[in-house]
């Protein structure tokens, strides 16, 4: 039975070649061939098997072909446009987190600058008060000075 298949098969291929039979109807061919010898032998599994390693690699119809070329047409636009949307999801959240970190990092400059204006007054206030107090030290001083040395003399000794 193995032996008429095989027959069978090189009878086809000839004939393709020779110019008797297209590609596509040799395979539909021997898609049915197949098909009919698996009814024939289903039950002896050996056969079977045989039958499968004979046919199986050399039978693609011409719809299977194309929905197989269809099938991973699709699956290389998919891919093509998960890596656009990969690569635009990408760049948008580069940018964000571009423009959020500008936003921080002015933010925290112009908080910084507060801080710093705000030491600054504190400094220039506490130095104002120092020299105040400075002023007054030595005013007292002076006074002080002023007293001990002009107060406590009579008047007619200057």
């Amino acid at each position: 039975m193995l032996s008429s298949l095989q027959n069978r098969i090189l009878i086809l291929e000839q004939e393709v070649e020779e110019g008797y039979l297209t590609e596509n109807k040799r395979k539909a061919i021997l898609s049915l061939l197949s098909k009919s010898m698996i009814r024939v032998c289903y039950k002896d599994e050996k056969l079977l098997k045989e039958v499968l390693r004979l046919t199986e690699p050399i039978l693609e119809l011409e719809f299977e072909k194309v929905e197989r070329l269809e099938r991973e047409f699709e699956e290389k636009m998919a891919k093509q446009v998960a890596e656009q949307v990969e690569k635009q999801v990408a760049e948008q959240v580069e940018k964000r987190v571009e423009k959020q970190v500008a936003e921080q990092v002015e933010k925290q400059v112009a908080e910084r600058q507060k801080e710093l204006e705000r030491e600054s007054e504190e400094n220039l206030e506490r130095q104002i008060e120092e020299l105040k107090m400075e002023f007054k030290r030595k005013l007292e001083e002076q006074r002080r000075e002023w007293e001990e040395n002009f107060i406590d003399r009579p008047i007619g000794k200057c």
